[in-house]
């Protein structure tokens, strides 16, 4: 990059279906994986719901 640029934050709400919670995380495990070979790339965190909740947030 040309410019001088602060970094970017990236703030994500997910929906998921309770009972698909364990394929969503399997998937999200493969794409972070992805992630994690682009340049730039510092972390990614995902937070779950609580009680049963189908909601994560990266």
């Amino acid at each position: 990059m040309e410019e001088n640029v602060s970094p970017v934050i990236l703030i994500e709400k997910i929906n998921v279906d309770p009972e698909e919670s364990d394929l969503f995380l399997k998937g999200w495990a493969a794409e972070t994986e992805k992630f994690k070979k682009q340049p730039g790339f510092i972390s990614t965190q995902l937070h779950k719901g609580i009680g049963g909740s189908g909601a994560f947030m990266t």
